[in-house]
């Protein structure tokens, strides 16, 4: 003002990628009395400012940063207003596709980087594009915000089963239904599965298909946007697993699965468990779906060879945990999972498991596919006990 003799306008871009940053490293209420000091000299009651834009993922409460400041007005991904302007729109894309001349199609495009939508626009990430297209139209995950994806990891590790069983819905393409909240205070995202949810939508690893109110809660169906997420994701989920071990066990461990080498596979599974205590509380008590987020999380490696599915309903019932191979000369997997109260019964549970494969037709999942080879394995758990049991089953035509 002093310098122009006109009010400006304040542009604070990642406003909220300090305390995120302070959440990590466990300062977080010291940099939200730091920034909302900032913000209060800036914003409040200056005389000589016409207006700020502050923009960054998530609305941090207002009780918690903005308290005092007047005349807020917030547009979230869950608003239709300036939904324009949260990523580029398809025509924007064309436009840019006409103007590189890339070998890449808008099909393709769609697929990898499209999904958001925002009232009645449908948003593709900018960063994404601008580095597909300066990459001569080469598809890959660009989209990897290192913080944002530690913090995640952080999260769901320690998130609660029903939170876990949720996420592992997500993974297999399918659209759940939670409440979600404009608002987010740091300290909730580890007890209340609402600002957990929230935060992975404003962060852009989730997308609103529909929403509605319920009883005061805005309830909202959600789903992974589009591959490069889902990429991201598959990455989040196979480190989550095998950071306990070396990279070089894990792929051991995949390979073991992939080539049926079974007795290997028991070995791998029995020694992760052991080492997995700090993520999962295994014990007589632990519920079977924990185990199964544990088994489905450790195969997620293998989605570049095969389709996984998780509870996906056949023949004449739902089985656990199926990997359909792309390559339908090689053998399908099929995995289910029983918890046993003792010792004793645990082979018996093993083999009440292999014996539910078989029984309800599990390997119609394979024969639709036109796979031949099926390997049908039961599994058993504990505590931090596991027992297998497996066969080699031949579909025929």
């Amino acid at each position: 003002h002093r310098y122009c003799g006109k009010n400006p306008i304040i542009l604070i871009d990642e406003y909220d990628t300090p305390i995120q940053e302070a959440y990590l490293e466990k300062y977080y209420e010291k940099m939200v009395e730091l920034m909302r000091g900032i913000l209060g000299q800036a914003l409040k009651d200056n005389s000589y400012l016409t207006k700020a834009v502050v923009t960054g993922i998530a609305r941090i409460s207002q009780e918690s940063l903005f308290s005092g400041l007047n005349n807020i007005s917030v547009y979230s991904m869950l608003r239709e207003r300036f939904g324009q302007y949260f990523g580029f729109t398809e025509e924007e894309v064309l436009k840019l596709l006409d103007v590189t001349k890339q070998p890449v199609s808008i099909s393709e495009i769609k697929e990898w980087y499209n999904g958001y939508q925002i009232g009645k626009y449908v948003l593709y990430n900018p960063w994404s594009i601008i580095n597909c297209l300066d990459h001569d139209g080469e598809l890959q995950e660009y989209w990897v915000n290192t913080s944002n994806n530690q913090l995640i990891a952080d999260l769901l590790k320690g998130a609660k089963p029903v939170v876990k069983k949720a996420f592992e819905d997500l993974l297999q393409g399918k659209v759940i239904q939670q409440t979600l909240s404009e608002s987010l205070v740091f300290p909730d995202v580890r007890n209340k599965p609402e600002a957990l949810w929230s935060l992975l939508l404003y962060a852009g690893y989730l997308k609103v298909l529909s929403r509605k109110f319920m009883d005061y809660k805005l309830v909202c169906e959600i789903a992974i946007p589009n591959k490069e997420v889902g990429g991201v994701y598959s990455k989040i989920v196979s480190d989550w697993f095998s950071e306990p071990v070396s990279a070089e066990s894990y792929d051991s461990f995949v390979r073991s699965l992939a080539d049926g080498d079974v007795e290997k596979f028991k070995l791998y599974i029995s020694s992760y468990i052991v080492q997995s205590g700090s993520y999962f509380d295994f014990n007589k008590n632990t519920p079977e779906q924990v185990f199964h987020v544990f088994i489905l999380g450790l195969v997620v490696g293998l989605r570049g060879e095969y389709d996984i599915q998780s509870n996906k309903e056949t023949g004449l019932g739902r089985c656990d945990v199926a990997l359909i191979p792309k390559d339908i000369t090689r053998a399908g997997i099929l995995l289910e999972f029983k918890i046993s109260d003792n010792l004793e019964t645990l082979h018996e549970k093993a083999e009440e498991a292999l014996k539910q494969i078989k029984e309800r037709q599990y390997i119609e999942m394979c024969k639709q596919k036109g796979v031949k080879e099926v390997l049908a394995i039961g599994l058993a758990f504990c505590g931090k006990h596991m027992e297998l049991v497996y066969s080699h089953n031949t579909t025929f035509f």
